[in-house]
C-alpha cells in the first residue's frame, strides 16, 4: 500500500498501518483511528490427565526436602542410638526402618524408655501426616480439576524456551524495530534470530500458519491484538471452541492511521470524516461487532473441573511403577536364594573336607 502512494498509484489507503519515522518520510498519516499493543498468540495445553500424576503432585525440591529430612533423621537416631550404646551398655531400642515405615503408611512398633526417641518419631509422624495429606488432596484435585497451561505471557518466556519459534510478518513495524534496536528484550528476541528461531510470513498466509504451526505448541505468533482477533473470531465459529490463548502482557504500542499521498491535499476532508467516527465511537463500535466471537477466546478459563472415570491411558504410570517394584522384589528374592544355595554348598563341602 505504501508503495502505491509513493509511485501515486493511488490516492490513499483505507487500511489502518502503524505510525512510524521511516513511513513518515514517505507518506501522510490521517488522524489516529486507534492505539494497539502487540500480543503473543500461542496454543493451549491439553486438559488430559498426565500418567505421571501421582509423581507431580509434588515438586522435585519437595520430593527432594523429604528424602533428605528421613535420611538425614535415621542417621541422627543412628549416631544417638550408637552413643548411648557405647556409653551405658544397652543396645538401641529405635530401628532405623521405622521412619521408613511410618513414611509408607506401614505398622510400626516402638518400644523405648528413651524421651528423645519418643519426641523424633512424634516429630516425624507429624510431619509424615502433613505431607500424606496434602499429598492425597492434591492428587484428588488432579484427577478431578484440569489446569490448562498458557506457557508463552511474555517476550522473556519465548526468549527463554530454546524450543518456541516466534512467527511475525513481512516487512512490517515490527520488523522494522527489531532490526534497529541495540538491547532490552527486543534485541534478545532478534537475537533469536540467528539461531533460526524467527520465522517471517506474508499476510495472507496468517490462518495457514497458525494452524499449521502454531497449533503444534512450538511456535508463537506475534502480532497487534487486532490482527488476532480477526483469526480467533475466525476459528471460534469454525470450531466452538478456544484452542489458542493470546498473552496477557502488551508490548509495543502502536498508533495505527489511514495513509495518503506526501503532501495531498485530501488530508483534511478525511481527517474530518475520521475526527467525526472515532470521537462519535463508531470505530470502536464498528471493531466491537466485528469481532465479537473473539471476546469468548480473549481470556478463556484456564482452571475447568471435571467429571469423568479414569481409564488405564490415564493411569498406565501407576501400574508399571506396581508391576517394577514387583519386578524388584522378585529379582531381590532369586538372588537371595542363589546366595543362600551357593553359602549352603560351601557349608557342605567343608563339612566334608573335614
Amino acid at each position: 500500500m505504501i508503495g502505491m502512494l509513493v509511485k501515486k498509484q493511488a490516492d490513499f489507503a483505507i487500511s489502518p498501518l502503524a505510525v512510524t519515522y521511516l513511513r513518515s518520510q514517505a507518506i501522510d498519516f490521517a488522524n489516529p483511528l486507534y492505539v494497539d499493543y502487540g500480543r503473543i498468540l500461542g496454543r493451549r495445553g491439553d486438559t488430559e490427565v498426565n500418567p505421571w500424576s501421582f509423581v507431580l503432585t509434588l515438586t522435585a525440591s519437595a520430593w527432594l526436602a523429604t528424602a533428605v529430612t528421613l535420611v538425614v533423621m535415621v542417621a541422627f537416631v543412628a549416631t544417638l542410638s550408637e552413643i548411648q550404646w557405647r556409653d551405658l551398655s544397652c543396645s538401641p531400642r529405635v530401628r532405623v526402618s521405622t521412619y521408613l515405615r511410618a513414611f509408607l503408611q506401614q505398622d510400626i512398633t516402638v518400644s523405648t524408655e528413651n524421651t528423645w526417641e519418643k519426641l523424633l518419631l512424634g516429630i516425624w509422624l507429624l510431619g509424615v501426616f502433613i505431607i500424606v495429606e496434602c499429598y492425597s488432596t492434591n492428587l484428588t484435585s488432579l484427577f478431578a480439576v484440569r489446569y490448562i497451561t498458557e506457557p508463552y505471557q511474555s517476550l522473556k518466556d519465548v526468549v527463554s524456551d530454546s524450543r518456541v519459534t516466534s512467527i511475525w510478518f513481512q516487512n512490517t513495524a515490527y520488523i522494522q524495530y527489531l532490526s534497529s534496536v541495540k538491547s532490552g528484550v527486543f534485541y534478545e528476541v532478534a537475537e533469536t534470530g540467528k539461531q533460526g528461531r524467527i520465522k517471517q510470513i506474508e499476510p495472507q498466509d496468517y490462518a495457514k500458519i497458525v494452524n499449521d504451526l502454531v497449533s503444534r505448541g512450538d511456535h508463537v505468533m506475534i502480532n497487534p491484538l487486532l490482527m488476532m482477533k480477526m483469526f480467533l473470531t475466525e476459528d471460534y465459529m469454525e470450531n466452538g471452541n478456544c484452542k489458542f490463548y493470546v498473552s496477557r502482557e502488551m508490548f509495543l504500542p502502536f498508533t495505527f492511521c489511514m495513509t495518503l499521498r506526501k503532501y495531498s491535499p485530501l488530508r483534511e476532508t478525511i481527517n474530518q470524516g475520521i475526527r467525526a467516527v472515532v470521537e462519535g465511537g463508531l470505530y470502536d463500535y464498528w471493531l466491537d461487532k466485528s469481532f465479537a466471537n473473539a471476546k469468548s477466546c480473549k481470556n478463556p478459563p484456564t482452571v475447568i473441573t471435571v467429571m469423568s472415570q479414569l481409564s488405564l491411558a490415564n493411569t498406565w504410570g501407576i501400574f508399571l511403577v506396581l508391576l517394577a517394584g514387583y519386578g524388584i522384589s522378585i529379582s531381590a528374592l532369586l538372588l537371595e536364594l542363589a546366595a543362600f544355595s551357593i553359602s549352603k554348598a560351601r557349608s557342605s563341602r567343608n563339612l566334608m573336607k573335614n
